[in-house]
């Protein structure tokens, strides 16, 4: 899924990006066909995105320095005050762990207009589309006055925000980016400021539609 790639120091962000989204024009999501008999097979495709926390694997790195902190320390005779503290670390590390394991899995259904986030086999919620979108965002390095770049996919119920890219001053291109990538998945794209003639919106809270729809029929 390209999360080495993501961080790449020696290409300029939006190549890099480009690169992944010409190899896969969904990226980060992968294209599964679900063969759901009661769709149509040409409608049949949602788009999927898992991963786990970086919480699991910072947790996981605790609870390994302790147990070598304990047998090192145990082994050289130390004071067991200090060994409080490393079975502490050792009991929060491990419980932490546990409640970080499972992979968070996103799963995009363009035809339903719905998103729904799974953590393990767990639903966790369910949406409308309009409530998930590409984002172009925009940062100030500290020590800098150059706007730097990047691009988002967001939503509510979504246990984190995904990171497509590092930052650039490349904005003309990611802002090209972040429409292909949008439409390829069916969803809304914003761009940096709340007002903007670059948004895309093709979906709606499911009243509103329902409102135009038939401010349009009285029409």
């Amino acid at each position: 899924m390209g999360v080495f790639s993501k961080w790449t120091v020696f290409h300029d962000a939006e190549k890099t990006l480009e690169k992944e989204l010409r190899a896969n024009p969904y990226h980060p999501f992968q294209e599964v066909y679900t063969g759901e008999e009661n769709r149509d097979p040409d409608q049949s495709t949602v788009f999927v995105y898992s991963k786990r926390r970086i919480w699991f694997y910072i947790f996981l790195l605790l609870t390994l320095a302790s147990v070598l902190f304990i047998i090192l320390w145990s082994s050289l005779g130390g004071e067991n005050e200090y060994l409080i503290f490393a079975v502490a670390s050792l009991g929060i590390g491990g419980y932490m762990s546990v409640e970080y394991y499972s992979i968070h899995t996103l799963v995009l259904d363009p035809v339903m207009k719905q998103y729904s986030v799974y953590r393990g086999e767990v639903l966790i919620v369910t949406q409308h589309c309009h409530n998930i979108y590409v984002r172009l965002m925009s940062k100030k390095p500290g020590g800098t006055k150059n706007t730097q770049y990047y691009l988002i996919v967001n939503g509510w119920g979504l246990p984190e925000t995904i990171e497509l890219c590092r930052e650039t001053s490349n904005r003309k291109k990611l802002r090209q980016l972040g429409h292909d990538l949008a439409t390829c998945l069916g969803i809304n794209y914003f761009d940096i400021h709340d007002l903007s003639k670059h948004h895309i919106i093709r979906h709606k809270h499911p009243r509103t539609e329902k409102t135009d729809t038939m401010v349009r029929h009285e029409e």
